[in-house]
C-alpha cells in the first residue's frame, strides 16, 4: 500500500531527513508534501488527501500544536494519523502534543526508525505488516491512546 505523506517542518534539511527516514522505514511512499510551517500545511490539505502527517512544533506561522489542533476541521484530515517530529523532548511537550491530537511523538528523529505501527488506525496490521504494541496508562492498565513505550498522560 503506496502512502501519501505530509512533511510539516521549518528546516528543509529536516523535510528531507524525514523523508529519507520514511523510506528507509520501509514504507512505499506514492507522493510526499513538504511545507515549511502549519499555515502552509493547511492550504495542501484543503486540496489534497494524506495517509500520515509529520509535524514539527516549532515553527514560525503556525505551529506544530496549532496545526494538530485545526485538523479536526479539515475534510482530507478527518482520521489521518500525526507525527510530531521534534527535538522538544520534555514529558510536558509529549503530553501536550498527544493531547493536541498527535497520535506519536518522535524526539530527535535523525538517526532512528520510524514506527510504522503510526500509520495503524484500528489496532489491525501496519502497511507493512508488523503488529502494533499497545500502550497502556501506568495507573489503570487501560489502552492509552501514546505509542510511547511509556504512558506520558499519568
Amino acid at each position: 500500500m503506496a502512502i501519501r505523506a505530509l512533511i510539516v517542518d521549518d528546516s528543509s534539511v529536516m523535510r528531507k531527513i524525514a523523508e529519507r527516514t520514511l523510506r528507509q522505514a520501509g514504507i512505499d511512499l506514492s507522493e510526499v508534501f513538504q511545507t515549511g510551517n502549519g499555515a502552509e500545511a493547511l492550504g495542501v490539505l484543503k486540496d489534497s488527501k494524506v495517509d500520515l502527517n509529520l509535524c514539527d512544533i516549532n515553527m514560525p506561522v503556525t505551529d506544530g500544536l496549532k496545526f494538530t489542533k485545526q485538523l479536526s476541521g479539515v475534510e482530507n484530515a478527518k482520521g489521518v494519523p500525526v507525527v510530531m517530529i521534534t527535538s522538544e523532548g520534555s514529558e510536558a511537550h509529549v503530553v501536550q502534543a498527544l493531547s493536541c491530537g498527535a497520535r506519536g511523538f518522535k524526539r530527535e528523529f535523525v538517526g532512528n526508525r520510524l514506527n510504522p505501527a503510526w500509520l495503524d488506525a484500528g489496532g489491525q496490521r501496519s502497511a507493512t505488516g508488523s503488529a502494533k504494541r499497545t500502550t497502556r496508562h501506568l495507573a489503570t492498565r487501560a489502552p492509552c491512546r501514546s505509542f510511547l513505550p511509556r504512558c506520558p498522560c499519568t
